[in-house]
């Protein structure tokens, strides 16, 4: 009797996996990252390159616009800093005043930021910061953005 017991609790082979040939295997290809070719700025701190979106130079005077922020890390081949949080915000530091609004930052599936709600309510000389956070530890990123009068 214990002889058909075990007779009864053999293992049963698994059928083996069917053989993938690699070369049929589907390739994934990543997107280019066609927005390294736009706008750098570095960080003041040098740790971060921001790649922005389109251009600030062309940014409209009193018009809602967004734009959007890629940020590598400076170093190296830049990898995106997938850990980094982006905060943006613009003053007028001639006239001691800041924007009317505040925009709102949202990450993006490719690593990247868009910035929605930025508006420069007149001309003159802004300055665009970019705050990068990642840890404990915040970086800025800062440029100038001149709108004329037309």
């Amino acid at each position: 009797m214990l002889g058909a017991a075990w007779m009864s609790c053999r293992t049963v082979e698994a059928p083996l996996a069917k053989e993938i040939d690699v070369a049929t295997a589907p390739i994934v290809e990543r997107p280019p990252e066609t927005w390294r070719t736009n706008t750098r700025l570095v960080s003041n701190g040098g740790e971060y390159a921001l790649f922005v979106t389109p251009d600030p130079r062309t940014f409209p005077d009193n018009e809602a616009f967004s734009f959007v922020v890629h940020i590598c890390e400076a170093h190296g081949k830049e990898p995106l800093a997938y850990d980094a949080a982006l905060s943006v915000d613009a003053a007028m530091p001639q006239h001691g005043h800041g924007m009317n609004r505040r925009p709102i930052v949202q990450a993006n599936a490719d690593g990247g930021f868009t910035v929605d709600g930025m508006y420069f309510h007149m001309t003159g000389r802004w300055e665009l910061y970019l705050d990068v956070t990642r840890g404990a530890w915040t970086e800025r990123t800062q440029c100038t953005v001149e709108l004329a009068d037309e």
